[in-house]
């Protein structure tokens, strides 16, 4: 566990790739529910590590469309 979180961001080249690609998206979406400016929604759209998760565009656009509703429980 450790190694694939120590491999989130060269997540493709790791043995641990489905983990570390995992850790990777959250920080995707993390940083775009924080800093939607330095993130946009088409930038999250667009990346390649969900399409590896098997998270697909429409999947993405309904994670995305609760974006308010998981600001609100973070208290943002």
């Amino acid at each position: 566990m450790q190694d694939a979180a120590s491999d989130w961001r060269r997540y493709r080249d790791s043995p641990h790739s489905d983990l570390a690609g995992t850790v990777n998206a959250a920080h995707v979406l993390a940083i775009h529910t924080m800093y939607p400016q330095l993130l946009t929604e088409d930038i999250v759209l667009e990346d390649s590590v969900f399409e590896k998760l098997g998270i697909f565009p429409d999947e993405r656009r309904a994670m995305l469309a609760k974006l308010d509703r998981v600001r609100g429980l973070a208290g943002l």
